[in-house]
Parts: structure tokens; sequence; C-alpha cells
């Protein structure tokens, strides 16, 4: 077996007692686990962004020795989250659960297609083959299944071919433009089979796919993979999925392989709703530590011996999630207040001319200040920061 499947398997190994989560109304069945209380519901916002800076503190404090970053990925990070996110999914009442004991299954039953072969979609490809199911790959430009090939796939000759090889048919392809192009022409070879979107869209294309697939026949899940491809299989890996809950169940033994398997929701715009909202805490912090080790380099400070100082503050600064959450939910952001945002806007400026003065943009920081100035000509002075939420939602209404 090629070296690369190996490696995957060693890592699937790891992952093999992986939890699905349903919603309050399935059919509830004993938790695996004892829901510590008050542990919140944002666990997976937790868990990302703590993947996220272990990514981006290791990126920038390594500086020529960054291309090594996939071989760790802030592990600790997405370890830390992953408990994290089970914790925060025991808060909201979702059940985690072992997977069902399936029965005996065909190899026609277990075979798995994978559409596009990327990064991500050779992780997804092999992490199928690790959990043992047979695994037929198909990528519209040739030439980058030979590691998979070695490790047991079949590498499909077209498309139609690939789509017909399996009843679980998951894409995961460049954009929601490319999803449309390759399964438009398959579209009757789809009829039957479940369709699994796994490409990174809008709440909106969700729905949109699922439509399509309605149309013709094809059940649909969309989904969000909240990983980078080595972490695929691996512990630290979670992947949401949304639309019918039967579709599923029907299938979540196979997704299992993949990484621990959220259902939010049958909507099928929820997966990409949670997953855009959960890379968009990623972004901002790595906007905000980007700002940092701006700032340090500026001065011609070493990133690596800063990195440990930004490490331990982002961790200090981290626990808050819950309470910001609360804060929204009762429309009541004076409560238990450290730090108001009159305090704040007040020092805010500071940013700017230290940027100015070190000769480091400060764009990325920029779009908070506004805000902070907007709430207080609204009366927000006494507020938390988290008040500023109000003025995100572009179809509110003033009295």
């Amino acid at each position: 077996m090629a070296a690369w499947p190996a490696a995957v398997i060693a890592g699937s190994a790891q992952h093999r007692h992986r939890a699905a989560l349903i919603a309050p109304d399935g059919d509830q069945e004993p938790a695996e686990h004892t829901p510590r209380p008050g542990a919140g519901r944002l666990g997976p916002i937790r868990g990302w962004w703590g993947a996220a800076r272990g990514w981006w503190v290791r990126v920038a404090g390594e500086g020529a020795a960054a291309p090594r970053w996939g071989a760790t990925c802030g592990w600790w990070g997405a370890i830390r989250g992953w408990g994290a996110a089970r914790r925060s999914c025991a808060d909201r009442q979702w059940i985690v659960r072992a997977p069902a004991q399936a029965g005996r299954m065909t190899e026609d039953e277990k075979a798995v297609t994978v559409l596009g072969l990327g990064a991500m979609g050779t992780a997804l490809a092999g992490a199928f083959l690790a959990a043992g199911r047979p695994t037929t790959v198909w990528n519209r430009t040739p030439g980058k299944a030979g590691a998979l090939v070695a490790g047991g796939a079949v590498e499909a000759a077209t498309i139609d071919e690939a789509a017909r090889a399996s009843r679980l048919v998951v894409v995961c392809l460049w954009d929601h433009r490319s999803v449309q192009q390759a399964l438009d022409p398959v579209a009757g070879a789809l009829a039957g089979r479940t369709v699994v979107n796994l490409t990174n869209g809008t709440p909106g294309q969700g729905r949109e796919l699922a439509g399509w697939a309605r149309r013709h026949g094809a059940a649909f899940l969309d989904g969000g993979i909240m990983a980078v491809p080595p972490m695929i299989g691996g512990p630290g890996a979670f992947v949401l999925y949304s639309g019918a809950q039967e579709v599923f169940d029907a299938h979540r033994d196979a997704l299992d392989a993949l990484g621990e398997t959220m259902w939010v929701g049958a909507d099928p715009g929820l997966a990409a709703l949670h997953d855009l909202a959960l890379l968009s805490a990623m972004y901002g912090v790595t906007m905000g530590e980007l700002h940092a080790f701006a700032m340090v380099r500026s001065a011609g400070l070493s990133t690596t011996a800063f990195a440990p100082l930004l490490r331990r503050w982002t961790d200090a600064m981290s626990g808050f999630q819950e309470r910001m959450a609360a804060q929204m939910e009762a429309r009541d952001y004076t409560t238990g207040v450290v730090s108001n945002l009159a305090m704040q806007a007040a020092a805010f400026h500071n940013f700017y001319d230290a940027a100015h003065e070190q000769g480091v943009s400060p764009e990325l920081i920029a779009p908070l200040y506004p805000l902070m100035q907007r709430r207080l000509v609204e009366g927000g002075g006494a507020e938390d920061l988290t008040g500023l939420v109000e003025l995100l939602n572009t179809r509110r209404t003033t009295a």
C-alpha cells in the first residue's frame, strides 16, 4: 500500500468511535457522556477558533518552516476545541451517541464515490478507504488518483461511471458553479442515489442544490467541513450536515469516516450557515493576529519569540463565547460588564496611532472603530462590546 493511504489509515484508527448528533425531536438514545452543566452552545466556534490560532501562530512563528503546518495544523487547539464542541452540542440538547451498529452490508451498500480530487477531496477518499469502504474516485483533470488507486480506490474514466458506481456520492469541488457544471450532465445517473455536497458555499446555494437533487430523484445532504485536509479522519475534525434527518441517519456510518458528524437541521442551508459562521470567527482571529505580528515585525523583533505570548493572550481571551451568546439571546448587554464600550472606544484610537507610528496599515482592525462610535451615538456606552452585534443586522428597523 502506498505511504499516503497508510498514513491516513493510521490516523483514522484513532477515530473509530465517532459520535453523531441528532436534533431533540429525534429518537433519543442514551448519551455517551454526561453533559456538563452550563457547557454553552458555542463549543464548535471555540474549537475551530482554537485550531485556527494553533495554525496561524505556528505559521507566523516558524517563518521559513511554515510549509510544515499541514503535519500538525494546530493539533492542540483542534483537540481542545473538539472537546468543547462535544460539550456544546450536549448543552444544545442534541444527543451525542455512538454510531448505530450496522448489520451486514454488501460491498455495493458500503461503496462510496468521491467527485473531486483536490487536497480535500483526496483526503476524503483516503479516509473512506481507511474505513474499509470500496471507493470510486473521479477528477476533471486526470492524474491525481495515483496514490488512492495504489491504496485500493477505483478511478472512473468518466463522471457518469463514477456516479453509477455507488449509492453514496460525495462531491468536493472548487465552488458552487463547478458543482453545477459537473452534476448537470449526469443528473439521470444520480436518480435514486444520495448526493452529499461538501463544497464550500452559501446557505442559498445549499438550498438550490437540494431542490435540484429533489427534481432529479436524488436524496441530498449539504455539508461543511470543519477541518483542513491533514485533519480528515482524525479526532480534531468535525463535519456539519443539513438536510433530511432520515438521509443523514442512513449514511451516518459512512460519513463517520471523515470526522465527528453533526446534523444541524433539516433546512439544507444550515450546514453552510454554520460553516461560514465558524470560518468568519477564524478569519476574524486571523486578522487580529496578522496585525499583531506586523506590529512586532515593524520593530525588528522576532515573531517566533512573540508567538508564545500571543497564544497565551488569545487563550486567556477565548473563553467568553458562551457569555456573549447569553447576552445576545437576552439582548441585555449591560449586565456583568467589565470594560464598557465607552472606555474601549476612548482608547481605540491608540491602535491607529501606534500602527501609523510603526509604518503598519491598520486596515485589518479598522472596521471595528466606526461600529463602536455608532453604538455610542445610540446610547450604548455602558454596554459590553457584544452590543455591536445589533448593528450588523441589515434588516433591522429603528423606532
